[in-house]
């Protein structure tokens, strides 16, 4: 069984990069896509949280190595932003350093 890692994409309206959906139905559409792309480049997307009428868009997947969440992202059209692996995944410390 190959060990996979837990990678963190954050998209935020404040530099551009939130992707935009006219409808629910295009959001759906989206994540359908997304999703089919992850599992192409070995990805498992755990979350696809879009938040637009917040700003933000955050997306949390499983992946052998970074690369290939960045391929998922760059073929899924998403912008380039950064990808961060998640080494402390416990409640209290994963966003801790957002506080």
């Amino acid at each position: 069984m190959t060990k996979l890692k837990l990678f963190m994409d954050t998209l935020s309206r404040l530099d551009d990069s939130v992707p935009t959906f006219s409808s629910k139905q295009e959001l759906e559409d989206f994540r359908a896509k997304y999703v089919e792309i992850c599992e192409e480049e070995g990805v498992v997307n755990l979350v696809s949280h879009a938040g637009a009428q917040d700003g933000v868009a955050t997306y949390l997947n499983l992946a052998k190595d970074i690369k290939a969440v960045q391929r998922a992202n760059r073929r899924a059209g998403l912008p380039n932003f950064t990808t961060r692996e998640v080494e402390q995944s416990a409640k209290d410390e994963l966003f801790a350093s957002c506080l």
